[in-house]
């Protein structure tokens, strides 16, 4: 039976099957899609081919070549002379232009940034096509077709500046309009809630908007971190090409963020292998000694690393066969410092309710507080006394007999069930030179991060392209928490995935994109205390009042008490800093003298951070003079 498609070819079943599916994509994304249209880390590259009359040149030959990987795109001139190649990778570009009846011209040494509109224009003599004309390119292209603000940090920036932790953030305070705001919560780097920014970095506040109103890109996808506001992977400094801060922008391919558009491009492969190796190493040998402290605090910290990159099975390149290249990078960073924290924590004697050496103010019995008759709605105490040995008084009733008043309570108003459980874990009393202070807490911070990061780039033919990759980093911490014994154990980890394609129909004229891009970042907060699981047994609290601070099987409440360093309890928050999926798609069209541009961008974003903790605490009011002035504190 005969085919009713004849001897028709069918190459173009797959093309038709990815026009299709792109269509799918365009009708069902718009209905979801946020205010966030078409962000990406390529550029674009336009121009005009003209004779020496100023007369444009329709249908002529433009090449886009990558001087790094040798992939080449070909589009050609519209009938108003015009050339554009939209959704180009930042790099460094050769452009050749041919047309019948005219002398070939080329362009070499462009240098794309990202997210930037390169324009290159031609002027054609009338000649032999094998004469050909070389262009120099500038040293600095103005930004002549878009109104946008915004800054690129180069390739040479990037690498050669010296960076403490090694993190690209602190690049963003050398362009126009930033300001570092690095305080409270966001101020640490090295974990916690700032992800794996190790070291110092730079939390900005754009063009006078909050710090939390940026949205961070790698390679065009989501890298923000939805709880915190800042970026959630951050990438290997050598693995960089080069970043772009955006501000003002008009077009409708940024939005969703009232400061300013991070935009970051990661390294690809050449057709040369290429490779780096580092490490960085900070330690306490030649650090002076705190003056309060009789040696310098230990602190070791390391960060290495390599980078490698170039063509994969290079023997198979040749014209036309399809091209892969690949570039990987890793770094580890192993930090331990001993915390040395001053701590101020109660004594043996007032352990027994002997308070003389804390206060000089005068404390008074809760168990005397009754109404003043001379005063309605007002209430009395009665100072605690001691006999004239210094001893306090017995108790009878909540009340103490004939004495002179001081700062002692008696032994039977002390819960001896809670001065069990301050004891367990309490801190050896050294002398630390420090007035107010009488306690040291040793424990060292230990931080350990690794961060990959593979990506892949692929050449199927001169109409298409594309490229995947993964960057990801785990971070296994333990931090001093201001109480020798126990400690706050941290494990953050995350990664940032995508994968793009790029298809250029023939002519060059329209161009389609389609990519997808996972972003997940996660912190698990666990207290290690150090005290026995059975804890509320050994102190006597009855399982009905243990239950309240269980936590995976320990008794460990907070209890900040006023005039000491607060004893930790536990701590449990699982925290999904940031769980996006992203889908998207865009297309160009150049028709005449317009470029028509549209896309979607559909993306999940969820954030949730369940927490568990109980404080107690425990300050003067209840044993406060109640006849004191109003706004006077005592006790």
């Amino acid at each position: 039976m005969r085919s009713l498609l004849g001897n028709a070819s069918l190459e173009w079943l797959p093309r038709f099957k990815f026009v299709v599916i792109a269509l799918i994509l365009f009708a069902v994304v718009p209905f979801y899609s946020p205010a966030l249209f078409g962000q990406g880390a390529t550029g674009a590259i336009n121009g005009t081919v003209a004779d020496s009359s100023g007369a444009v040149i329709p249908s002529a030959t433009v090449t886009l070549r990558n001087a790094a990987t040798g992939a080449e795109r070909t589009a050609l001139t519209n009938a108003t002379g015009t050339y554009v190649f939209p959704a180009v990778i930042p790099g460094t570009y050769t452009i050749q232009v041919g047309a019948q009846g005219f002398t070939a011209a080329k362009a070499e040494g462009l240098t794309l940034n990202v997210n930037q509109t390169l324009t290159q224009d031609f002027s054609l003599n009338v000649g032999a096509t094998t004469q050909e004309i070389n262009v120099q390119a500038t040293a600095v292209h103005i930004e002549s077709s878009t109104a946008e603000l915004g800054t690129a940090i180069a390739p040479r920036e990037v690498n050669d500046l010296p960076l403490n932790g090694r993190n690209f953030t602190q690049l963003l305070a050398l362009t126009p309009g930033v300001s570092p705001i690095s305080t409270a919560q966001n101020a640490g780097g090295g974990g916690q809630w700032g992800g794996n920014t190790i070291g110092s970095f730079t939390f900005p506040s754009v063009n006078g908007q909050c710090n939390r109103c940026n949205f961070f890109l790698l390679d065009g996808f989501n890298d923000g971190q939805v709880f915190m506001g800042m970026v959630g992977t951050t990438p290997i400094i050598d693995g960089l090409q080069e970043f772009k801060v955006q501000s003002h922008n008009d077009s409708s391919s940024y939005g969703g963020a009232l400061g300013g558009i991070v935009n970051v491009a990661t390294k690809s492969g050449t057709n040369e292998y290429h490779g780096d190796a580092w490490e960085f190493l900070r330690n306490n040998a030649l650090d002076a000694r705190n003056f309060f402290i009789a040696d310098t605090i230990p602190y070791k910290q390391n960060q290495f690393g390599g980078v490698i990159g170039g063509p994969l099975l290079p023997g198979r390149f040749r014209s036309g066969a399809p091209k892969s290249w690949f570039y990987a990078s890793y770094e580890g960073y192993r930090s331990v410092r001993s915390s040395q924290s001053l701590l101020n924590v109660p004594t043996p004697a007032e352990m027994t309710g002997d308070l003389s050496a804390l206060t000089k103010t005068q404390i008074f019995n809760p168990g005397t507080t009754r109404p003043d008759p001379a005063n309605p709605g007002s209430y009395l105490r009665d100072p605690f006394k001691c006999d004239s040995g210094g001893s306090p008084l017995p108790v009878t009733n909540g009340f103490q007999g004939p004495g002179t008043p001081c700062n002692k309570i008696p032994v039977s108003l002390i819960n001896q069930n809670l001065v069990k459980y301050v004891q367990a874990d309490l801190p050896a009393i050294v002398d630390t030179r420090v007035a107010g202070t009488n306690a040291i807490d040793p424990t060292p911070n230990r931080i350990r991060q690794d961060t990959v990061s593979l990506r892949l780039d692929h050449q199927f033919n001169d109409q298409t392209g594309g490229w995947l990759r993964y960057s990801g980093f785990t971070q296994p911490d333990r931090f001093a928490v201001s109480w020798p014994g126990s400690t706050q154990n941290l494990y953050d980890h995350g990664y940032q995935a995508a994968a793009s394609v790029t298809h250029t129909f023939s002519g060059g004229s329209k161009v389609l994109t389609a990519g997808f891009g996972r972003n997940s970042a996660q912190t698990n907060f666990v207290a290690n205390l150090g005290v026995p699981r059975d804890l509320w047994q050994q102190v006597g609290f009855s399982p009905a009042f243990a239950a309240i601070f269980r936590q995976s099987g320990s008794l460990n409440p907070n209890v900040n008490y006023s005039g000491f360093n607060n004893r930790p309890g536990g701590h449990i928050q699982d925290t999904h800093m940031s769980d996006v999926y992203e889908w998207k798609g865009d297309f160009t069209w150049v028709r005449g003298r317009h470029t028509f541009q549209m896309g979607a961008d559909f993306q999940t974003n969820n954030s949730r951070s369940p927490i568990e903790y109980i404080d107690l605490g425990f300050g003067p009011a209840q044993t406060s003079n109640l006849e004191a002035p109003q706004g006077v504190v005592t006790g």
